[in-house]
């Protein structure tokens, strides 16, 4: 899993995966989120699928279970291995799970349903976990990475917010000269950190 922990007040956050070129047409681990819960679980060698975690398979199935006994949930799913490009949308507030595939969503992050929803949690991880020689994977968590667009709304795993998104400037213009002095007021508002803010100016 990343060393980062993805917040539930972090918002809803984008990354993709590609599979190791060289490795099998069929992943055989699982790639997905794990809970704050599942991180000692994983370290132990416990498949990432327990304890609310959400797993994706390369057969095209998705494994998810919210007590530490495994369930598969869903069947039919895209399958994936060498070469491919996985999308993920994790909305950590709300626990639930987007995937696609190659540019193409099974659900689609913007006004669809999760592919599937666990339990709250502290906190989420994104991992890849590889169980056969060449399951590997690259975590890409910048647009400069990407593959394909950041959906409208969510923002790339990797953006690190400022701690000041929005401030306020203001200036007072003195017009003329003499004892009554004009005064013209100016305001600026400037977005920062890549949110969906307006810009203001009067």
């Amino acid at each position: 899993p990343t060393d980062r922990a993805i917040q539930p007040t972090d918002g809803r956050r984008y990354w993709e995966v590609l599979c190791a070129p060289g490795g099998a047409a069929a992943f055989d681990g699982y790639l997905g989120v794990i809970p704050a819960a599942h991180r000692e679980e994983y370290n132990s060698g416990t498949n990432p699928i327990t304890l609310g975690a959400i797993g994706y398979r390369g057969n095209g199935t998705l494994w998810s279970s919210n007590t530490a006994t495994a369930a598969q949930q869903l069947t039919g799913l895209p399958p994936f291995g060498a070469g491919d490009v996985v999308m993920f949308v994790v909305d950590p507030a709300a626990a639930r799970l987007w995937i696609g595939r190659n540019g193409i969503w099974r659900d689609d992050p913007v006004t669809g349903a999760a592919t599937w929803t666990a339990a709250p949690a502290a906190a989420f991880y994104p991992q890849i976990q590889g169980r056969n020689p060449g399951d590997g994977g690259t975590l890409r968590s910048l647009p400069s990475q990407f593959s394909y667009p950041v959906p409208p709304g969510v923002q790339a795993l990797g953006l690190e917010e400022p701690d000041l998104r929005v401030f306020e400037a203001a200036a007072f213009l003195e017009i003329g000269a003499g004892p009554r002095l004009s005064i013209a007021r100016a305001a600026l508002w400037i977005s920062q950190g890549g949110g969906r803010h307006l810009s203001l100016a009067d």
